[in-house]
């Protein structure tokens, strides 16, 4: 169930008010967040954003609050943008959760522990508190999807060596007829004679 950041900031301003006109003991500031959303599917060399939100507790004036990642698995890894949030007032902060996936992470649903910690000061003015919180995501990792490259079929190949043998004939083709118009035969040996091109042989 999501909470809304409404709800969070008018149960923490009772949790001050009420003691206080009634003179209790207030509650000394604490730390509560949640991560939205709580599981994605990132494919293994991927990677997931997430957003982390800080909902500040009790007695709350202004914290201190740096994120980071409780033994996380081997091949994964978290960026927090910002890591480390300062002067968080009582409606709260919200920070980027960047999750990466190393290629060989094996396929399947991976649990992470996101941890809070940093002091805070109450709104009398007592001496800071110290906080800390933890909240988990989920992870689904899965399987890089392969490239399928098609076989080139039978016709193709068949085209294909045709027209080389096409070019190949064209050419000789070509070749031998560039030849023959610059010679003549030997009427004795049958050899070719090459011939200047302004001369012509004609024989009985």
């Amino acid at each position: 169930m999501k909470i809304s950041k409404e709800a969070v900031i008018v149960t923490t301003l009772l949790l001050v008010i009420v003691p206080t006109a009634f003179g209790l003991a207030v509650t000394p500031p604490s730390l509560f967040f949640g991560i939205d959303p709580s599981s994605q599917d990132v494919q293994a060399g991927g990677s997931a954003t997430f957003t982390v939100n800080i909902y500040p507790q009790g007695d709350w004036k202004t914290g201190t609050v740096t994120l980071s990642l409780v033994d996380p698995p081997q091949g994964v890894t978290a960026i927090f943008d910002p890591e480390k949030m300062e002067n968080i007032e009582i409606d709260g902060a919200a920070a980027k959760m960047t999750v990466k996936v190393g290629a060989d992470v094996p396929q399947g649903k991976v649990t992470l522990t996101v941890e809070g910690t940093g002091t805070a000061l109450p709104q009398a003015g007592q001496q800071g508190a110290d906080l800390e919180s933890k909240s988990d995501v989920t992870v689904a990792v899965a399987a890089v999807e392969e490239l399928v490259v098609e076989e080139v079929t039978f016709p193709i190949v068949v085209v294909v060596v045709l027209f080389v043998v096409f070019c190949v004939e064209e050419t000789m083709l070509s070749v031998m007829s560039d030849l023959l118009s610059r010679s003549t035969l030997c009427p004795v040996c049958g050899n070719a004679i090459p011939l200047p091109s302004t001369v012509s042989v004609t024989f009985p």
